[in-house]
């Protein structure tokens, strides 16, 4: 499905979900012989938005123990900290700044690809785009 804005594709969502004809929508069925793969795609610099990962940090051990390693690691070679950013009101975040959105780009993706292999999601690749 491809709707825009959300709201257009909430509403296409919903009607595939009730079982109706949703046009533009394209299904089918995968057959039980094929092993599906798994690629971990990683956006570049833009994706990032203040507040992200704080509900993973709260909640998912997995994100938060590679996070905090992320952050050792980051603070011994830059000086500052990620999980500080991460939680830096946006008067006091430095999200903006090239030198500090990369590497909290970074960690994000780490503990993301962390997280998902926590859950039993074992990637056959993992791709990026620009430093993503």
């Amino acid at each position: 499905l491809a709707g825009h804005p959300h709201a257009e594709l909430e509403e296409k969502l919903g009607a595939f979900a009730r079982g109706e004809p949703v046009p533009g929508a394209a299904t089918g069925r995968a057959s039980g012989q094929t092993r599906r793969r798994v690629v971990f795609v990683f956006p570049g610099q833009g994706s990032q938005w203040l507040g992200m990962g704080r509900k993973l940090l709260a909640e998912e051990t997995a994100f938060r123990d590679a996070m905090e390693r992320c952050d050792a690691a980051i603070h011994a070679c830059a000086g500052f900290s990620v999980l500080g950013e991460l939680a830096a009101e946006e008067s006091k975040g430095r999200l903006h700044e090239i030198d500090v959105i990369q590497p909290v780009l970074f960690a994000m993706e780490v503990a993301l690809a962390e997280l998902w292999r926590a859950w039993g999601i074992e990637p056959d690749a993992v791709v990026g785009h620009s430093m993503g």
